[in-house]
């Protein structure tokens, strides 16, 4: 008989806080995701010099190893688990759209679902449609190593 995973709430916080005129100022946002029944939690060394593929989604639906189903992402991040050198990270869309980014050591980039997310363009954006997040690529900017920890959740 096969087995019946659970769902479950995926509770993600972001909180802000510091000492501001000698008072605490700062917030604290929850976010809770139902339905999650799959997780993906790895660890990758990016070496540098090259471009590394963290992860894929697909929408025609197709899973396998590090791709998922776009309609099915609901929360994904990305963390620059290095001390001291940046990254490149590269976010292509279904329509080859694509945005790149640095993070700093120490820097995440999150995204919540991956279902028509993004549109990029050279010109003004008015009413073009969205597309849905393809695929993740890390480079480092210098020629040392750096690891990356990924996180992704589904449904």
């Amino acid at each position: 008989m096969a087995t019946k995973v659970k769902k479950s709430f995926l509770s993600v916080s972001i909180k802000e806080s510091m000492m501001k005129d000698g008072r605490m100022v700062g917030t604290t946002t929850i976010r809770r995701i139902p339905g999650i029944t799959n997780t993906f939690e790895r660890n990758i060394t990016c070496l540098g010099g090259s471009e590394t593929t963290l992860y894929e989604t697909s929408t025609d639906r197709t899973t396998s190893g590090s791709k998922f189903d776009a309609q099915k992402v609901k929360y994904g991040r990305i963390t620059n688990r290095d001390t001291a050198h940046a990254l490149r990270l590269r976010i292509t869309n279904s329509a080859s759209d694509e945005m790149v980014m640095v993070l700093e050591p120490g820097e995440s980039y999150q995204l919540f679902g991956h279902a028509k997310k993004m549109i990029m363009s050279g010109s003004a954006i008015s009413s073009y449609p969205f597309g849905s997040v393809t695929s993740f690529k890390a480079q480092p900017l210098t020629s040392k190593t750096i690891d990356v920890q990924l996180f992704v959740a589904s449904i």
